[in-house]
């Protein structure tokens, strides 16, 4: 969101604004940087995720499957590296055969969590993030993706010289061989790969409630919300058994304090056994994106209520609006 306008940004307007561009420039730098092989020295971990290849290297029985990628840009102030570009796959153009729903815990479920801890003595509550979850699980087939090569860093084109593999069209053509977010497999592939890894270690994922998980003996519960864990423990060497046995696969970022999981800020008050929920400049940034302004009346509800006739043995419904029909873009703000 531009401070400035209230207006929300996309990645090739944040790339043009003369006060976003440097920021937002290294930050899909570094994306590519983490899914392919590096950029600048700067990734230590590449997970070769993608590779730059020319439209004469896939294979023409492929060529029908080729999806489009796009950049998605979110300031997450609880991660390392606040400035968040994650490349996303169109996967609505992935044409794939097998399985892909993926058990992911529901909002209710981690708030039930949250209330288990505070109702059970002596349990407390913390977090964990999987770096680059989903781009360590190797795909079954390779899939395809189509780019501008204006959309791509500078920085990038230079370090894996594309542009001696630009396409006649100007395009990039990219293959993807380990899991990516927007693939449609993605997802169930990681999850299984991971449910395979954590059974080793006498954890076990709730036969009836997706994304709930817990241990053979100890006292210890997570939900599991793509790569965010959110962890009830009683005795923080379960936690830490936990934490190990990640680390043996996956790079493991923690917050013990656990002040915040999916977009909730956590406030503990263990003494008393309470926690409050709320979710910090939420309302304040709504109304500067949705450019409302405030009513000089107060104004309990979205839209004028029909007026009650006291005394009245019949209550009238209002008429029908005469008001036009929403288009198109309208309807889209609305849903917002």
């Amino acid at each position: 969101m531009d401070k400035k306008s209230g207006k929300m940004l996309n990645y090739r307007q944040l790339l043009r604004h003369p006060d976003y561009k440097k920021d937002w420039s290294l930050s899909s730098a570094n994306e590519f940087g983490r899914l392919a092989n590096g950029v600048g020295g700067r990734i230590k971990n590449p997970t070769n995720t993608i590779k730059f290849v020319r439209y004469e290297d896939i294979p023409k029985e492929r060529r029908k499957d080729v999806t489009y990628g796009q950049f998605v840009c979110t300031v997450r102030p609880e991660k390392k590296e606040q400035n968040r570009t994650r490349f996303v796959v169109g996967g609505n153009k992935i044409n794939y055969p097998g399985e892909v729903a993926t058990p992911t815990a529901e909002m209710l479920v981690a708030k039930l969590l949250f209330n288990s801890v505070v109702s059970t003595p002596g349990a407390k509550f913390m977090t964990m993030d999987l770096s680059n979850f989903y781009l360590m699980t190797p795909l079954k087939r390779p899939e395809y993706i189509r780019m501008k090569m204006s959309d791509i860093p500078e920085e990038i084109i230079l370090e894996y010289k594309l542009r001696d593999k630009i396409s006649k069209e100007g395009s990039i053509y990219i293959m993807a061989i380990r899991g990516m977010y927007g693939l449609p497999q993605s997802g169930l592939l990681a999850n299984e790969l991971l449910e395979k890894r954590l059974n080793k270690n006498g954890y076990y994922q709730s036969k009836y409630i997706p994304g709930l998980w817990k241990h053979e003996w100890r006292p210890i519960q997570f939900t599991l919300v793509v790569d965010d864990f959110g962890v009830k423990y009683v005795g923080e060497e379960h936690a830490q058994h936990l934490k190990k046995a990640l680390e043996k696969d996956y790079t493991v970022t923690t917050e013990w304090d656990g002040r915040r999981y999916i977009g909730i800020t956590l406030d503990w008050d263990y003494e008393r056994r309470r926690v409050h929920l709320s979710m910090p400049g939420y309302v304040s940034k709504a109304l500067k994106q949705f450019q409302h302004e405030m009513p000089k009346v107060k104004q309990d509800a979205p839209y004028p209520s029909a007026r009650i006739i006291y005394g009245a043995k019949k209550q009238y419904a209002t008429e029908k609006s005469k008001a036009p029909l929403l288009n198109a873009k309208e309807k889209k703000f609305i849903q917002k």
